[in-house]
């Protein structure tokens, strides 16, 4: 098993505890940020589907993503800071993305 579908399953596994915090956040946000987290969620595993599948575009396709994460980050700050999450479940997502970053910047050549 490639280290890329190890990160897909990481990212993938953080996702789904995310998604489960959702029925707790307000019902305002559900079309808004919500829609906006999971769609950057779902984005990034399938940038890093690709990534894993067409080598000539690694690099690029990695750098991309971790742009995506930081997105990611910032959107799961906000959330803490509006209390749509707990401060410590935002600092085990904070932990968990920078985690998936450092071993796709193993990838970069």
């Amino acid at each position: 098993m490639s280290k890329l579908v190890i990160v897909i399953e990481r990212l993938t596994t953080l996702f789904e505890k995310v998604y489960k915090t959702m029925v707790n956040w307000p019902k305002r946000e559900i079309t808004g940020f919500q829609y906006m987290v999971k769609e950057k969620f779902v984005n990034t595993i399938s940038k890093i589907v690709t990534a894993d599948e067409v080598k000539s575009k690694r690099d690029f396709t990695i750098k991309d993503v971790l742009s995506d994460l930081r997105t990611l980050h910032v959107l799961m700050d906000f959330s803490s800071r509006n209390g749509f999450i707990s401060k410590p479940f935002f600092a085990d997502v904070s932990i968990e993305l920078n985690d998936i970053k450092e071993t796709l910047i193993t990838f970069i050549k």
